[in-house]
C-alpha cells in the first residue's frame, strides 16, 4: 500500500485522497491510525501524558513507598493506596505548574541547579559539598539527566508557589491561636473499668435477645449468595494462533519508528579531569590550568591516555577504567563538555574544557551518529508487539461473539457457558455477568564531567 502511494503521488486522485484524510484527521482527530492508539494517558494545556510517563511515575511513587515501610509494602497494600491513580495526579500537577510557570516566563538557570545541588544535606562532608558522594548517589539510583531536571523542576516549582505563599499574611491572633493549639494540654484522672470483669455479673433473659435480635436484623442476615460459571479469554492463549501480514510489519514500523526504533546520537570518549575546589582562589585554579595544560601536552607527544588517566585523573568514577566514560547521548554531560565531545573526530583530543568541575582533556573513541534502526533488526520486535496486539482483539471477538450468542438470553447458572464456578457475595453494585474475565536501563559508572545535579 506504502509502495503503490509513493508510485502514484503526483496522480490527481492521490492527492484527492490526501485531502480527505486530511479533512477527516480535522475533523474526528488522529485518535488510531493503522488500527494503532495513541498511547497517550492525559492531555493537560497542551502537554501529552503518556502511558510510558505514567509507568515511571508509578514505579518510582512505588519505589518510594517501599523505602517508607521497608519492605512491608505489599501488593495489597499498592491497591488500596491506588499508587497508580496518585502518580497520574502527580504528573497532572506538575504539568499544570510547568504551563503556569511557562506562562509567566520562569526559568531556572544552570548555576542555580548547581548551587542547590551543592547545598543538598545529603551531599556535604564535614560541612562541605562532597563530589564523591553525588557520584554515589547518582551510581546506585539516578539516571545523571533525570537528576538534573528534577532538581531544576524543583526549583521552578518551589519559585512557583512562593509567588502564592509570599502574598498570604498571617495575624497575630491566628499565630496564637495555632499555637494554643499545638500546645494545648489537660490534667485529667480517670478510672479504668474492663467490661470483661463485668459479662459475668450481666443474666439475659430469651427477652432480651429477641429484642436485641428484632433491633439489629441486619447483623445477623445470611448475605445472598450466587452461583455462577464464566468462560476467560485470555489473549496469551490464543497469541499462538496469530499470524502478522508483512504488511502491517512494515506499517507499524514505520508508524512507531520515531518513537520506539531510532537510537541517539552517542559518543565513546574517554576524560582527564584536572578538579578545581569550590570557591577556589584565582592561584589554585592558576595551578590546576597549568596541571592540565602539562598532561594535554604529554598526550600530544603520543602518552597513552588511559595510563595518564588512571595516575591523575580527579574523577573517582573513571579514573580506574584510564578515564573511560563509556557511550552517552546529548543532554547528559554539561554543555561544555558535551559540545566538545560531540565535535571532536573519533581518536582526536580536545583542548582543556572547563566545567564547573575543573578542567578536563577529553579523547573520543567512537562517534554513533544514531538515527532509526533498519526494520530487518526490529523485526522480530515488530512481530511480538503486532501479534500480542491480534491476539487481545481476537479474544475480545470472541468474547463479543459469545455475548451475542446463547449465553446473552440465558443468564441461568445451570445453563452458562462452562468453566469454573465459584460463591460470591454480591457487591452494592455487583457487575453482570459477561462471560469473560480480564476482557476488559548496567548503569555505568558516573563522573563529575555529567551535568551538575
Amino acid at each position: 500500500m506504502l509502495r503503490f502511494l509513493r508510485k502514484y503521488s503526483s496522480s490527481t486522485g492521490i492527492k484527492i485522497l490526501y485531502g480527505v484524510l486530511a479533512a477527516l484527521f480535522v475533523i474526528w482527530g488522529v485518535g488510531a491510525v493503522g488500527g494503532q492508539r495513541v498511547d497517550v494517558v492525559a492531555k493537560v494545556q497542551g502537554e501529552t501524558i503518556s502511558r510510558r510517563d505514567l509507568d515511571r511515575a508509578t514505579a518510582l511513587l512505588q519505589r518510594r513507598y517501599e523505602e517508607a515501610f521497608k519492605g512491608q509494602f505489599s501488593a495489597e497494600m499498592a491497591r488500596s493506596l491506588d499508587v497508580r491513580g496518585r502518580a497520574l495526579d502527580q504528573l497532572i500537577d506538575d504539568a499544570l505548574l510547568r504551563h503556569e510557570a511557562e506562562r509567566l516566563d520562569m526559568a531556572v538557570g544552570d548555576g542555580e541547579v548547581v548551587d542547590a545541588i551543592t547545598s543538598m544535606p545529603e551531599l556535604q562532608e564535614d560541612g562541605h559539598f562532597s563530589r564523591q558522594r553525588l557520584e554515589y548517589l547518582l551510581q546506585a539510583e539516578r539516571d545523571r539527566g533525570e537528576f538534573e531536571a528534577e532538581i531544576r523542576q524543583n526549583i521552578l516549582f518551589d519559585r512557583l508557589r512562593n509567588l502564592v505563599v509570599d502574598g498570604t499574611q498571617v495575624s497575630d491572633g491566628e499565630i496564637a491561636e495555632r499555637y494554643r493549639l499545638d500546645h494545648e494540654q489537660v490534667d485529667l484522672a480517670f478510672v479504668r473499668i474492663a467490661a470483661p470483669d463485668l459479662a459475668a455479673e450481666i443474666t439475659l433473659t430469651d427477652d432480651d435477645l429477641e429484642h436485641y435480635l428484632a433491633d439489629h436484623p441486619a447483623v445477623y442476615r445470611t448475605p445472598a449468595q450466587v452461583r455462577l460459571r464464566y468462560v476467560a479469554y485470555r489473549a496469551a492463549d490464543v497469541e499462538p494462533q496469530v499470524e502478522v501480514p508483512e504488511g502491517e510489519i512494515a506499517e507499524y514500523y514505520e508508524l512507531h519508528k520515531d518513537e520506539r526504533f531510532t537510537s541517539p546520537e552517542e559518543v565513546h570518549a574517554r576524560h582527564i579531569l584536572v578538579q578545581v575546589p569550590d570557591g577556589a582562589t584565582d592561584a589554585v585554579k592558576a595551578a590546576a590550568r597549568t596541571k592540565a595544560e602539562d598532561l594535554l601536552g604529554k598526550l600530544k607527544a603520543g602518552g597513552d591516555f588511559a595510563a595518564l588517566a588512571k595516575q591523575h585523573s580527579d574523577d573517582p568514577g573513571s579514573a580506574a577504567k584510564g578515564g573511560d566514560l563509556g557511550f552517552f547521548p546529548r543532554g547528559r554531560m554539561t554543555p561544555a563538555f558535551e559540545a566538545a565531545a560531540f565535535s571532536l573526530e573519533p581518536g582526536s583530543l580536545s583542548e582543556l574544557v572547563e566545567t564547573p568541575f575543573g578542567f578536563h582533556i577529553i579523547k573520543v573513541e567512537e562517534h554513533r551518529q544514531g538515527g532509526p534502526k533498519p526494520l530487518e533488526s526490529v523485526h522480530d520486535e515488530v512481530v511480538k508487539a503486532l501479534r500480542r496486539e491480534h491476539a487481545l482483539a481476537l479474544a475480545r471477538s470472541r468474547r463479543r461473539r459469545i455475548d451475542g450468542g446463547s449465553c446473552a438470553g440465558d443468564r441461568s447458572p445451570k445453563r452458562s457457558v462452562g468453566g469454573r464456578s465459584s460463591r460470591r457475595r454480591p457487591s452494592p453494585r455487583a457487575p453482570r455477568s459477561r462471560g469473560s474475565a480480564g476482557c476488559r536501563r548496567s548503569p555505568t559508572p558516573p563522573s563529575p564531567c555529567a551535568k551538575a545535579r
